[in-house]
């Protein structure tokens, strides 16, 4: 039996086959080797979003956590008197000016007489009141308006645009509960998020 004999046609096919063959084995590697790269920097880009984001979020919770140790740093200076609501309101006035993302700062006072039996603080009857200082709407250029419960009523200070501390009268709003009967009063409350980014 002859062997078949390779002709000029048959080894241009067969190279043609190989040809294809390596370039289809090219592709194969370059497309893959692009898929790889691609997956690394989306995974670069993700990680930096995720570290902005991160930071973000630490400078919101940073300045609320820094107005708290404002307040309580004046109050233990003796710049700040906690029983004398204007001299709170103003304090509080001050860090929600100061701070453009913080929301509302809020002070509880009241006097305490004793400890339970469980170590909790035992509350005086009288001398309870809440201040809050709170901007209007989460918009550039809202108001600043103070809030204030005492005695079972609240009252509401709506300042002018750009009013100072003392600017505008308080209004009875209404009936108001004990501000220390209210779960987990917090001192500085609320932080708004900027948007658009």
């Amino acid at each position: 039996m002859r062997a078949p004999r390779l002709t000029l046609w048959g080894s241009f096919v067969a190279a043609l086959v190989l040809v294809a063959a390596l370039l289809a084995a090219l592709a194969v590697l370059v497309l893959d080797g692009s898929r790889r790269s691609i997956l690394a920097s989306a995974e670069k880009l993700r990680e930096a979003a995720a570290r902005s984001i991160a930071l973000q979020v630490r400078a919101q919770l940073d300045g609320a956590s820094t107005a708290a140790s404002d307040l309580e740093r004046e109050i233990h200076l003796g710049l700040l008197r906690p029983s004398d609501p204007p001299s709170i309101e103003a304090a509080l006035f001050r860090q929600v000016v100061r701070n453009p993302s913080l929301a509302e700062a809020t002070f509880i006072h009241a006097g305490r007489v004793g400890f339970g039996t469980r170590g909790d603080a035992v509350l005086a009857p009288g001398g309870r009141w809440q201040v809050s200082v709170f901007r209007s709407s989460q918009e550039g250029d809202a108001r600043i308006q103070t809030r204030r419960l005492t005695k079972g009523r609240s009252e509401i200070r709506r300042r002018p645009p750009d009013g100072g501390v003392g600017d505008g009268a308080f209004v009875q709003e209404g009936a108001a509960a004990d501000p220390t009967a209210l779960p987990g009063a917090p001192v500085i409350r609320g932080t708004s998020w900027p948007t658009g980014e």
